[in-house]
């Protein structure tokens, strides 16, 4: 089960970085900015690289819900210094 609280902050970022656009009753679309932004091979790529850090991490023994908090924790550090 996943927390609403988590899908909502997803959200909110998804709408911070230019992703999505949130439209009141009618729900969240992805943005013409993010559509041009992002090619169908540089998202493959890094899927690939994604899963073969999981697969790594995995056979070290870190669990699925470190692994998370590891990449949350990167990317809450990445934000913070683009905002620095």
């Amino acid at each position: 089960m996943i927390n609403v609280n988590t899908v909502a902050k997803v959200y909110r970022e998804l709408e911070h970085e230019g992703v999505i656009e949130l439209r009141h009753g009618m729900g969240a679309f992805v943005t013409e900015h993010a559509r041009n932004r992002r090619r169908p091979d540089v998202v493959r790529h890094a899927q690939e690289l994604v899963d073969g850090t999981i697969g790594r991490l995995r056979a070290r023994g870190i669990s699925d819900e470190e692994i998370r908090r590891l990449v949350e924790a990167a990317l809450a550090r990445v934000r913070g210094a683009r905002r620095g």
